[in-house]
């Protein structure tokens, strides 16, 4: 048993499926091809405070190493930048080929991120 406990949770994108690296890193180069992606999202723009989220990344995919390459960046603030998080991640994927038609896919991904509060704004 660790002596710690983990917990955590990712941004939340209208179209989360868009942000295929963002679910899975085994998806890194998963279109055999390079990619490059942004999404935002703003929640609740018209109510002061309102939620801010960014999501740039990109992928591609070397076949002499059947292996997929990438990265991405997420930022999003909450209550008018009161609370602020932004993630650098790197994932890495192996296609194992079974035969013409199956194949495996296993993701490794590694990331650093800061989160910050600011008590500049809140009401006690």
């Amino acid at each position: 048993m660790l002596p710690c406990s983990l917990v955590a949770q990712d941004i939340q994108l209208s179209q989360f499926y868009e942000a295929d690296l963002l679910l899975n890193p085994a998806l890194s180069g998963s279109t055999h091809r390079s990619r490059a992606m942004a999404h935002s999202r703003v929640q609740w723009y018209g109510v002061g405070g309102s939620y801010v989220s960014n999501f740039i990344s990109f992928d591609t995919y070397s076949s002499k190493y059947k292996s997929g390459f990438s990265g991405f960046i997420t930022h999003d603030e909450q209550g008018k930048g009161i609370i602020k998080t932004t993630q650098l991640s790197l994932a890495y994927s192996y296609q194992m080929v079974i035969n013409g038609s199956w194949s495996l896919r296993f993701g490794l991904q590694g990331g650093y991120f800061t989160k910050s509060i600011s008590d500049n704004g809140l009401i006690y």
